[in-house]
């Protein structure tokens, strides 16, 4: 299961992360937040709200639904990992 996977394990453990989003188009530049995490277990239709609602936001309303309507039932459940920052860097160069 996702929840007891390589990256959930360690998450839960230290409780911390870092997360780092790069553009390498010029100019380039990043931004990096860092800050406790909570890692908890979800499935069923809790999973499938989390699902619709990443789907939902990069795909539009109407395919995100088929996304998440369609996502292999063996794949529902999983880690839900929620970052809140406690300090942002961000430079462009």
């Amino acid at each position: 299961m996702e929840n007891d996977s390589a990256k959930a394990v360690p998450l839960r453990r230290v409780g911390r992360a870092s997360l780092c989003v790069q553009d390498e188009s010029i100019p380039s530049r990043y931004v990096t937040a860092e800050g406790p995490v909570e890692v908890e277990a979800i499935s069923g239709e809790a999973w499938h709200e989390v699902v619709l609602g990443m789907a939902s936001r990069y795909l539009g309303d109407e395919l995100g639904r088929q996304y998440a309507d369609g996502f292999p039932p063996e794949l529902e459940g999983g880690a839900l990992v929620t970052l809140r920052p406690r300090r942002w860097r961000t430079e462009m160069y």
